[in-house]
């Protein structure tokens, strides 16, 4: 074989051996190509589809869509829950903020006030059970306004001393009916505090008629009148009609 036929072969091979690589890259490329466009196509499909078909989430035997659940969870923690009637009931019941007293000041309707007793002076307010009588004071012989209460009625009763000083010793008195918590004695003696002021509780006698509370200071008594039960009628002639 002649050297120049040798080497038109050897040519000729080497040529087809570089189309065949040439050839078989670009199909590789093309493949690579065909490949990324799937995928991306795929991604656009999914994000296609309805969301109740995404991410199914089996929830008590039933098929809901994860962006289901999460709108669930969503719309239940924006829920407003309506208020707690018992409990609010109940403060009201037990609350005493919550209990309205009717205020009455026997001395709003007075034209002038009476002249202070002798001795040092003297306010009181009481509160009942639907009441609470507010400046009350005695008049020029030591009485205070008169209230009518109901038998065993607990009375809530604060004393307002401008004349006296802390730790001064007051003595009051339960004369003719009625007590002071459960001890058995009609007296007790009460310290003033720091603001001239006592604060103490009685329970009005069981029995219709009078019942009065004695509160002696510094050699001086003021009396507290109380009417227990119905007020008295009264008479408008001698027949008693």
């Amino acid at each position: 074989m002649k050297p120049h036929r040798i080497a038109c072969i050897v040519v000729g091979i080497t040529l087809v051996g570089l189309a065949l690589i040439v050839s078989l890259e670009k199909r590789n490329r093309g493949d690579a190509s065909w490949t990324s466009l799937s995928e991306n196509q795929q991604t656009a499909d999914k994000n296609q589809l309805p969301t109740s078909n995404q991410n199914k989430i089996v929830d008590g035997g039933a098929e809901i869509s994860a962006s289901d659940a999460q709108s669930a969870g969503r719309n239940k923690s924006n829920e407003v829950r309506p208020p707690d009637v018992t409990m609010s009931s109940n403060r009201s019941r037990t609350d005493p903020a919550q209990k309205r007293l009717s205020v009455i000041d026997p001395m709003a309707s007075w034209n002038e006030s009476p002249a202070w007793p002798e001795g040092p002076r003297l306010f009181a307010e009481v509160e009942t059970s639907g009441k609470r009588y507010v400046n009350l004071r005695p008049n020029d012989i030591g009485l205070l306004p008169q209230l009518n209460v109901n038998p065993k009625e607990i009375l809530k009763i604060t004393l307002q001393m401008p004349e006296a000083t802390g730790g001064e010793r007051i003595h009051v008195e339960l004369p003719n009916g009625g007590k002071f918590g459960d001890q058995e004695e009609t007296g007790k003696t009460l310290i003033v505090d720091q603001k001239r002021s006592i604060h103490f509780t009685m329970e009005a006698d069981e029995t219709m008629g009078n019942c009065t509370l004695h509160i002696r200071q510094a050699g001086h008594t003021r009396t507290l009148p109380l009417w227990i039960g119905e007020p008295p009628m009264l008479a408008t002639g001698d027949d008693g009609s």
